[in-house]
């Protein structure tokens, strides 16, 4: 294959017409293009550490001192750690699967396919773009619920007594937001967000360290986490794993992030440094809000710890939610790329199919 320029190259993919129909699986693997190409990434490790941590680091970080309250000081920090060493196994073993043979799986589903098959790429292409399509729903539910608390806050401090409390409106206006930053032409472009949105949620997670560092000295807490009948015991708990393994949440976008490095080196080798670097951030922060946030509030902690402050000043809540907010609108983007990249992807092998049909007929 020539390359005239140093990017990828869309190729269609090339099936075997005289094998097994595949149905469906077929349709989310018509357009595997950049394959074998030669990689055309100019961002640093710095840059997919940024990445790393904006996608990593969301508003779940501020749930888990309640997670944390329903597992106790044994099982609480003993869960952080358990799930930071296999997200951290996970992301090394994807960054390897990256160039297999000299050929590179720019996509999730790309490797997939070229390594177990193309049912399989189907089927997992089918659950990451649906994990992906939650994940954005629900930053747009928390950012939606910033905004709706930062003018609250605002009508209060005004003294005006009707405020616009409605959710699809802010629902709305963060929705226009994201289709304004849906232009950018991929993640790549993505960059200067992306180190915002990891500026933002370094804030509002140091903020909300800050809070519970404030009051740890209460020394709040049991070994085995708050007391509750056996079923609500029991909910609570799986709750709280999933906000873990929530908060934990990376991979789905790891081969994306790892195509838009620059080679030399090579591309697993600056992965691996922006995972370490991130990944051990994440977990610094995570152990340090989850446990001080606890030992501050004890059985009390609400699952948003901005919110188990009345008596913090009002400045420090404000700025945690608008951190909140900033940081919801590139994590929107760092998750949506790669569904956009598929879409387009699929236009472009329909339109390419077409253009051979054409050539075929005349």
């Amino acid at each position: 294959m020539e390359h005239e320029e140093q990017h990828h190259e869309e190729v269609p993919l090339q099936l075997d017409s005289s094998g097994p129909s595949y149905g469906i699986f077929r349709d989310t693997i018509t357009s595997l293009g950049a394959l074998g190409s030669h990689h055309g990434g100019h961002s640093s490790w710095g840059a997919a550490t940024g990445h790393i941590i904006t996608a990593v680091v969301g508003a779940g970080v501020l749930t888990l001192p309640h997670a944390v309250s329903w597992l106790g000081w044994l099982a609480g920090p003993l869960c952080l750690t358990v799930f930071f060493v296999i997200n951290i196994w996970c992301a090394f073993m994807l960054a390897d699967v990256y160039e297999v043979n000299g050929r590179l799986h720019n996509r999730y589903k790309h490797a997939v396919y070229y390594i177990l098959g193309p049912k399989q790429s189907g089927l997992l292409s089918l659950a990451q773009h649906l994990h992906l399509v939650l994940l954005t729903i629900g930053y747009h539910i928390a950012a939606a619920d910033s905004m709706r608390f930062l003018v609250q806050q605002g009508c209060e401090a005004a003294n005006r007594g009707n405020c616009p409390s409605q959710q699809w409106l802010w629902t709305l206006a963060f929705g226009v937001l994201q289709v304004l930053l849906s232009f950018m032409p991929d993640l790549e472009s993505a960059w200067l967000c992306s180190m915002l949105g990891a500026a933002m949620s370094l804030g509002y997670s140091f903020i909300a360290l800050g809070l519970g560092a404030a009051q740890a000295h209460n020394g709040f807490g049991e070994l085995a986490g708050r007391s509750a009948p056996p079923v609500d015991k029991l909910f609570g708990v799986l709750t709280s794993l999933g906000n873990v393994a929530f908060a934990y949440n990376s991979c789905v976008v790891m081969i994306e992030i790892q195509d838009t490095l620059r080679e030399p080196p090579r591309a697993a080798v600056s992965m691996r440094k922006a995972i370490t670097a991130s990944m051990s951030t994440c977990f610094c922060l995570y152990m340090a809000v989850g446990c001080l946030g606890y030992a501050a509030l004890g059985d009390a902690v609400p699952a948003s710890i901005l919110q188990g402050f009345p008596a913090a000043p009002a400045w420090a809540r404000s700025l945690g939610n608008l951190m909140v907010l900033v940081h919801m609108a590139p994590a929107y983007q760092v998750f949506a790329q790669p569904m956009y990249a598929t879409i387009s992807g699929k236009r472009w092998a329909a339109a390419a199919a077409r253009h051979a049909g054409v050539a075929a007929a005349a």
